[in-house]
């Protein structure tokens, strides 16, 4: 049971001291690509144009 890569540390060996690699949940989500960003803008152009045109078409 003896691993030649790993010298005998003691009855429980550390493991290399490598980072473990990140959760794909933390992955950074690229700028623009959020659904929910994306829609939260698309509401507000929306209604933006909406208000705008009404109270246009409504002043003349």
């Amino acid at each position: 049971m003896s691993d030649p890569d790993t010298p005998p540390v003691g009855p429980s060996p550390e493991p290399s001291p490598t980072p473990p690699p990140a959760p794909p949940a933390e992955r950074p989500i690229p700028r623009g690509c959020n659904p929910l960003v994306f829609g939260v803008v698309m509401a507000t152009i929306q209604l933006g144009l909406t208000v705008y045109f009404m109270g246009w078409c409504g002043s003349r």
